[in-house]
């Protein structure tokens, strides 16, 4: 749940800078529910915060490098025997 908080926050304020502050309200909620609730210690959280945030943008790093590297494939020529 904490990952999936941060990813969304990280998505917000790409796309959404100053309309993504409010919603700052949601993750931070559920970072102190998960702290003062016992699952989770501070560190937890803070590691699960780095961890998404790092897999995010790697994962966008990847991605637009794996679309400026590939080349478009050569059309298939399908061959039919019509008599």
């Amino acid at each position: 749940m904490i990952v999936f908080s941060v990813v969304c926050l990280v998505l917000l304020c790409i796309f959404y800078v100053i309309k993504a502050l409010p919603i700052l309200i949601i993750p931070i909620g559920i970072w102190f529910s998960a702290v003062y609730l016992g699952e989770h210690y501070v560190i937890d959280v803070l590691a699960g915060i780095a961890y998404s945030t790092l897999a995010f943008f790697l994962a966008e790093k990847l991605i637009s490098l794996e679309s400026k590297s590939s080349t478009p494939s050569p059309p298939i020529l399908i061959l039919t025997d019509n008599h």
